[in-house]
């Protein structure tokens, strides 16, 4: 599914994008071709987080970056649908792999740089495992699951924090809302399931609130560790999107 920086930028709520995504009858697609840039500089492939979404959660690195490079994003393709009756997801692995083979000759481009924030950098670093290649990641505030580094959340502390993202996002779907806070829920069970095989092949580079390597030396080469302001809340706000777009151009 092909979907133009014009059409993503008027459309910044999730209500709207849900609007302008199901209206295109996309069921089942995960990839979305959000940007295609005459510059040539290459593809970045950016991995959805835990909410499930690539537009919102990406949106301020997109503006800054679309004009530059080709931007393909992969969202789960059920986070947007309004009822519960949708399968199960199985493990990271069967996810990932879900997106690779209906989508592998997209990522066959030599110029391509995988990004993930949060649980996307989990997905990210999957993708490029299933791919068997050698690829860069920019893996933003997200843990390698090599070590355990964050607490266990419950059912009420997860959907409090869902909820709150979801406001920021002015979603007022009470159905969508309960279905995306039950979508995401699963994704962060199945998160904790996953054990990462160690893959040098994969050059990483962290940019972490805390400043360390949020132990992904333990799975793959990093190659720089970069710091974050404010918490993982803010990760992905315009101050911190402007650091890694910036690296992002000067470094490929």
């Amino acid at each position: 599914l092909s979907i133009s920086l014009a059409d993503l930028i008027p459309h910044l709520t999730i209500t709207r994008q849900v609007e302008l995504v199901m209206g295109r009858e996309r069921k089942g697609v995960s990839m979305l071709r959000i940007s295609e840039s005459p510059l040539e500089r290459g593809t970045l492939i950016l991995l959805h987080p835990l909410i499930g979404g690539v537009q919102m959660p990406y949106r301020n690195l997109i503006v800054q970056l679309a004009k530059e490079y080709e931007i393909n994003g992969f969202e789960h393709p059920e986070t947007f649908r309004r009822d519960f009756a949708v399968p199960r997801i199985e493990s990271i692995v069967h996810l990932v792999s879900s997106y690779v083979q209906s989508n592998r000759s997209s990522l066959s481009s030599s110029k391509r740089l995988f990004m993930g924030a949060s649980l996307g950098a989990l997905l990210a670093f999957e993708m490029a495992s299933q791919l068997d290649i050698e690829a860069d990641l920019i893996v933003i505030d997200g843990t390698s699951n090599a070590k355990p580094t964050t607490p266990t959340i419950s059912w009420e502390e997860h959907r409090s924090m869902m909820t709150k993202i979801l406001s920021e996002y002015r979603v007022e779907d009470e159905i969508l809302i309960n279905h995306m806070i039950s979508h995401s829920w699963q994704m962060y069970q199945i998160s904790k399931d996953y054990k990462p095989t160690r893959n040098e092949r994969i050059s990483v580079h962290v940019f972490s609130c805390c400043g360390t390597d949020l132990n992904w030396s333990e799975i793959a080469l990093v190659k720089s560790v970069n710091r974050l302001g404010g918490d993982h809340s803010q990760i992905l706000d315009p101050i911190n999107s402007s650091l890694v777009s910036a690296f992002v151009r000067l470094h490929f």
